[in-house]
């Protein structure tokens, strides 16, 4: 029992240090940039191009934003799956309505305009997708609720 203990003890441990060592890795290589980004977008001055005597700032990334966010995912996207070949018999109505009911039921919408919003303003976006109730469950994930791995390659 003692050993089931201590392999607990070690294994929080090192699930700790790798925790630490992401959140830290974050802070010194993403904080900053993500933080001025999402000033930028909001209309808020990081950087002076030059000292002058007027203070005046355009804010036009956040209506840029929307608009591509608009553009890009302001609707759902029609699914049209085909036979592979022409002698294939099956009919696809099936497989496009259940791609219908799948976008439907995770609120898809929503959750692609959150993700390409992501990807504009920050450069990245993190879905993650599993299985649950015998359906995908899809979740859009905030970069600040992401963990970098440091020792990942790519």
């Amino acid at each position: 029992m003692e050993a089931d203990s201590a392999k607990a003890v070690n294994l929080v441990g090192e699930v700790m240090k790798d925790f630490n060592d992401a959140r830290k890795y974050v802070k010194e290589h993403y904080e900053g940039v993500w933080a001025d980004c999402f000033k930028s977008y909001n209309g808020i001055r990081t950087k002076r191009g030059y000292e002058g005597d007027s203070d005046e700032f355009v804010p036009e990334t956040f209506s840029i934003v929307e608009s591509l966010k608009a553009s890009i995912a302001g609707a759902k996207p029609k699914f049209k799956y085909l036979p592979i070949t022409e002698e294939q018999e099956i009919d696809t109505t099936a497989l496009n309505a259940l791609v219908t009911f799948y976008w439907t039921q995770n609120n898809m919408t929503e959750k692609i305009l959150n993700w390409v919003g992501d990807m504009i303003i920050y450069g990245n976006g993190v879905f993650m997708v599993s299985w649950e109730n015998n359906k995908p469950l899809v979740h859009h994930i905030p970069l600040s609720d992401f963990f970098v791995d440091p020792t990942a390659t790519h």
